[in-house]
C-alpha cells in the first residue's frame, strides 16, 4: 500500500495553523509537521486537533515568522 499525505487547516482566528501527517499504507502516522501556532489562546484548540488526529509527537514544527499569533499557541510538552 503506498504512503499517503494529509495537509489540515486550523481555524486559529486571526490566521491558520497547518497540520501536514506523513501515513504508511496502513494509516499510522510516519512523520508530523505543524507551521505555525496560533495565539496562545489557541494552543487548547491546536493540542485538541492534534489528539483527534492521533498526533503523539509532532517531528517540525515551524513559526513562519517571529510574532505571537504565529508561535504563541505551541507550547513544549515537559
Amino acid at each position: 500500500m503506498p504512503s499517503s499525505l494529509e495537509i489540515h487547516i486550523i481555524d486559529v482566528g486571526q490566521g491558520e495553523s497547518s497540520l501536514i501527517l506523513l501515513k504508511n499504507g496502513g494509516g499510522a502516522i510516519q512523520k508530523s509537521v505543524l507551521i505555525d501556532g496560533g495565539l496562545q489562546a489557541c494552543g487548547p484548540l491546536v493540542s485538541g486537533y492534534l489528539v483527534a488526529q492521533g498526533v503523539g509527537i509532532l517531528n517540525v514544527i515551524v513559526c513562519s515568522h517571529y510574532e505571537k499569533d504565529d508561535w504563541g499557541g505551541v507550547k513544549p510538552s515537559n
